[in-house]
């Protein structure tokens, strides 16, 4: 049995015909698995967060991203305005809207990100462990219905290489996941 990550997303691989199904819902709570994680984030915020705070300008409640251009600038956003005038109205919307913002200068509002505390980070790294470990019980009972499907295998030998074939590939899956797991926490 050939098992392995495709690039681009989780997919176990397996020979066997009888195990389509499976590695197929393998495959697929592998995917889900990572569509959770994408947006697991730690330490780090990106200048779109400011982008949808709305302003008034000219008469037309605007987002901040048709009046500025914002970047990450040491651990700050930075929100250069096209048109310097409007600087006290962007920071007087984004304090509103809650964030930590003040005129930086001539032509920048900053927004201040404060670093998340150590709770914080353990908050989501048992989140994370949370979903990969629902994602190893999704997996085994994977296995567990496909076995009892393998109870009408025309022979007792066929039926035990399926089930032997079965539990490799749920190994295989569950392996996956712990790796993806690992390279996310890692990750953060």
């Amino acid at each position: 049995m050939d098992s392995q990550l495709n690039s681009r997303k989780g997919e176990v691989r397996c020979d066997v015909v009888d195990l389509v199904e499976p590695r197929e819902q393998m495959t697929k709570t592998i995917n889900y698995l990572e569509d959770q994680l994408v947006g697991v984030r730690w330490g780090t915020i990106t200048p779109a967060v400011v982008d949808l705070v709305r302003l008034d300008y000219h008469g037309q409640n605007m987002p901040i991203k048709h009046l500025a251009h914002t970047t990450m600038d040491s651990g700050r956003i930075m929100v250069r305005a096209f048109d310097p005038t409007v600087l006290g109205s962007i920071d007087k919307a984004l304090q509103k809207a809650g964030f930590n913002s003040y005129v930086f200068s001539k032509e920048a509002v900053c927004v201040a990100v404060p670093p998340p505390s150590g709770d914080q980070k353990n908050e989501v790294i048992a989140r994370v462990k949370r979903v990969g470990e629902e994602a190893k019980v999704s997996i085994r009972n994977i296995r567990k219905k496909a076995k009892q499907k393998l109870k009408d295998a025309d022979s007792e030998n066929e039926r035990r290489q399926l089930e032997v074939d079965l539990q490799k590939l749920t190994d295989k899956a569950v392996s996956l996941v712990d790796e993806i797991i690992e390279n996310k926490i890692g990750s953060m």
